[in-house]
């Protein structure tokens, strides 16, 4: 019999910091309407403190195979974001329509990287390059990212982050962490990973998608992750995102989390969950400072169209719970990861379920 397995990961966001660059980091994805009609979304991360964003964005697409291409301006949503204090999500958005099936290129690029990042040779002179490779096939969408990026880590406290990966298609999904881009998709010059204790490095988990690691830097440091898309074991596309990691000194004590399941191991990051029977989870969230908590739910098995799972968050200034339960189908058993998570307003906590 097919069993579903749980991997549970906890992620933490902190306090604000201060930043020297508009542009923090972005990703672009897209989904299909009906025939050659797409909705494009383009998803920009700006760091308030610096100059205001373009209100428009040049998006440029490029059919592989031919070399064809056009452009469209964009606007974006007037309807901002804040992700944290500090940082804002701006959204642009419109529907596209191909000329032609095939593998498109779609990228957009803007200058100039934040000055203060540390983790390349020349942060000033590099671009920003944002793009996708897609199928347009009547059918495909881009895999996304459900969670949006943490932005502020605290020095010396172990950092958790998923950005949940999520293909809607069903695709065989692939992640890894990736050198950002710049002029014209070319590598930035001299990258390196943010730096990290020894004992334990900056990390992606190839099963999980888990970014790990435990900062010993204060500064501003950039992240580039690559999903790439499968079909019948060929890769059809990819998606990139760009995220800024802001390592600041902060008294601001982590949170202590807990889980409490009704399947074997009870609180692991592992569960084999069998169809047709009841799991249910409780997440327990303590803040040791007080602070205002708000829990929610993310991941494939929410969004399903039958049968999906319900998140119940409890919430409270200094505490804050919630409780997972999912009875999955036959039907829904599978080898590939169904990744779920928690999100709350001053920290994040995501679990997978695969």
């Amino acid at each position: 019999m097919k069993k579903l397995l749980l991997v549970l990961v906890a992620c933490f966001t902190f306090a604000t910091g201060t930043y020297a660059s508009h542009m923090m980091g972005g990703q672009i994805t897209i989904s299909h309407n009906s025939g050659m009609d797409y909705h494009l979304k383009y998803t920009a991360y700006r760091d308030m403190t610096g100059i205001p964003i373009g209100t428009v964005a040049m998006i440029y697409f490029v059919d592989s195979a031919s070399g064809s291409n056009f452009t469209m301006s964009i606007p974006y949503d007037s309807l901002v974001t804040v992700l944290v204090p500090g940082v804002e999500e701006y959204v642009y958005e419109t529907d596209v329509t191909f000329p032609n099936t095939g593998n498109w290129a779609i990228h957009y690029e803007e200058c100039c990287r934040n000055a203060a990042i540390l983790n390349m040779l020349q942060p000033g002179g590099e671009s920003h390059y944002f793009y996708t490779n897609f199928l347009v096939d009547t059918v495909n969408s881009s895999p996304v990212f459900l969670n949006p990026p943490i932005v502020l880590a605290q020095d010396s406290v172990p950092f958790y982050y998923n950005p949940l990966p999520f293909d809607a298609d069903g695709d065989s999904i692939a992640w890894s962490l990736d050198v950002p881009l710049s002029m014209n998709g070319a590598q930035v010059l001299g990258y390196s990973l943010p730096p990290s204790d020894s004992l334990f490095p900056f990390n992606m988990d190839p099963l999980t998608g888990e970014i790990t690691f435990l900062p010993n830097t204060l500064g501003n440091f950039q992240v580039s992750l690559r999903v790439k898309e499968y079909r019948n074991g060929v890769q059809i596309g990819e998606i990139t995102r760009d995220m800024q990691i802001i390592v600041v000194p902060s008294a601001n004590r982590p949170a202590n989390v807990s889980v409490n399941s009704n399947t074997f191991p009870y609180n692991s990051k592992n569960y084999n969950v069998a169809p047709g029977a009841p799991f249910t989870m409780a997440v327990s969230v303590v803040d040791l400072d007080g602070q205002n908590l708000r829990l929610s739910g993310a991941g494939e098995p929410f969004l399903l169209a039958n049968n999906p799972a319900v998140f119940t968050p409890v919430n409270a200034q200094g505490c804050a719970g919630g409780t997972l339960a999912w009875t999955p189908t036959a039907a829904q058993a599978r080898i590939a990861p169904y990744v779920i998570g928690d999100r709350k307003s001053t920290r994040l906590n995501s679990s997978h379920l695969v």
